[in-house]
Formats: C-alpha cells, structure tokens, sequence
C-alpha cells in the first residue's frame, strides 16, 4: 500500500521507541502537524503491521499508531 511521504496528526499522538503502547514515549506530537512517513511498523513476531508508522516529527524518530494518522483510505 502506498502512503504519502507526509501526513497529518488526527489527534495528539505519543511518538514511541517501538510499535507497541508499552513502548516509551519520546515526544508527543500536536494535532493537525505534518508527520513524515517512513515505513509501516512490525507486529511483536516481526511481522509486517498496519496498525502502526514508522514516522519523522521535529527531529525525532519512532513508531506511532496509525489509528491517529490522517491516512488516505483505499478500496
């Protein structure tokens, strides 16, 4: 699935060490600021998940949920 370089907050978000709510977080990011999207995260058995983003914000770099992510929708 192909996904713009950047994208919009939805909500206020936790920018985390890894892809998961367990992880630590490093920053939060506003809602409605630009995100750059890198790649899709990895689900605890190192499989692929859509469920979050590896992304850039303000220097800092780590995992969000995509849940809060203004991402296009497919069908």
């Amino acid at each position: 699935m192909k996904v713009p370089t950047t994208v919009h907050t939805a909500a206020n978000l936790n920018l985390r060490t890894g892809p998961s709510t367990s992880n630590k977080v490093v920053t939060t990011i506003p809602k409605g600021k630009s995100v750059s999207f890198l790649a899709w995260g990895y689900s605890k058995n190192n499989k692929l998940s859509f469920d979050w983003a590896f992304v850039e914000y303000n220097g800092f770099k780590g995992y969000v949920s995509t849940a809060y992510l203004q991402l296009p929708t497919y069908r």
